[in-house]
């Protein structure tokens, strides 16, 4: 074996370990959030959607959970194939594994290009839905229970803006303004004090500790009652959800364009690696398999 052969077929060994190993791990994970019964499913209650049905959350984690443990299987599979290709200089396997690199490779490059070319549209669109998801579909009815118990809406719609608006301490779409034309929301929150008639959500109003939602109290806000009769940018939340989430991902644009560069390298160099090691093996198809496992 040649010093070039040898570099390639360890490389291609190593790569494809690290793709076992990834595998491996969504495989597991998978199974974890498919199998156990304290996942996050259990903290939410059953979400009713605008037009009355009821959303199964725990039948949605098992699918996403499902997708988890064919998306693990396929990388450890792929892996597989190039580690065992490589290392016992298979013919078949590598061509196997250079087809399936191809293809992964054109389909990330076609959704990268159809992203770009229709990233205005898919902004203007994404912001018109989101913005028609407070004005018709936000009912409210978070709040308190009468024993001060924290309590989430059952309405899968208010309930993915409650917890965005808890967890990035944002509010609307570009800002609490958004409330106003929020049609079918019931504005009135239940205090000790009394009844408050909201401007804004009580997920908008900023917690002394951000950290404390889901098990928070009336007194764990900076000024509940200040923020839902009028809110200032001291009691609730001045940033809205879009703004935040764009800073945040921007944050990472370019730690998350190096790192896509980088798995482009690797996967065109295994590409070049398999199909120059299989040109240059001693031609070992699947039939003689028996003989390479010795």
């Amino acid at each position: 074996m040649s010093t070039s052969q040898g570099f390639a077929k360890c490389l291609l060994v190593v790569f494809n370990v690290v793709f076992v190993v990834l595998g491996i791990g969504m495989l597991g994970a998978g199974m974890y959030a498919k199998f156990n019964k304290n996942n996050v499913a259990a903290k939410f209650p059953e979400l009713e959607t605008s037009d009355g049905n009821v959303i199964d959350i725990k039948k949605l984690i098992s699918l996403a959970a499902s997708a988890l443990i064919i998306g693990g299987a396929f990388v450890a599979l792929v892996g597989f194939f190039g580690c065992w290709g490589a290392y016992h200089e298979i013919a078949s396997l590598l061509l196997i594994y250079s087809i399936i690199l191809g293809i992964l490779i054109t389909v990330e490059l076609a959704f990268i290009a159809l992203a770009f070319l229709g990233r205005k549209k898919i902004k203007k669109e994404l912001l018109e839905f989101l913005d028609e998801s407070i004005k018709k579909n936000y009912t409210g009815k978070t709040g308190f229970k009468s024993d001060g118990e924290f309590f989430l809406s059952n309405n899968v719609m208010t309930l993915a803006w409650d917890f965005t608006q808890f967890k990035l301490q944002c509010c609307g779409v570009n800002g609490k303004n958004d409330y106003k034309g929020a049609d079918n929301w019931d504005k009135k929150v239940q205090l000790k004090s009394g009844e408050v008639n909201a401007v804004v959500p009580l997920s908008c109003c900023k917690l002394k500790d951000e950290k404390s939602f889901p098990d928070i109290t009336m007194g764990s806000f900076s000024n509940l009652n200040g923020c839902l009769a009028s809110p200032t940018n001291d009691s609730a939340h001045a940033l809205g959800c879009y703004e935040v989430v764009k800073n945040q991902l921007m944050q990472y644009a370019r730690l998350s364009g190096v790192m896509g560069i980088a798995i482009a390298i690797m996967e065109i160099g295994g590409i070049i690696a398999a199909l120059w090691l299989r040109k240059h093996s001693d031609g070992k198809m699947c039939q003689e398999c028996p003989d390479c496992m010795k």
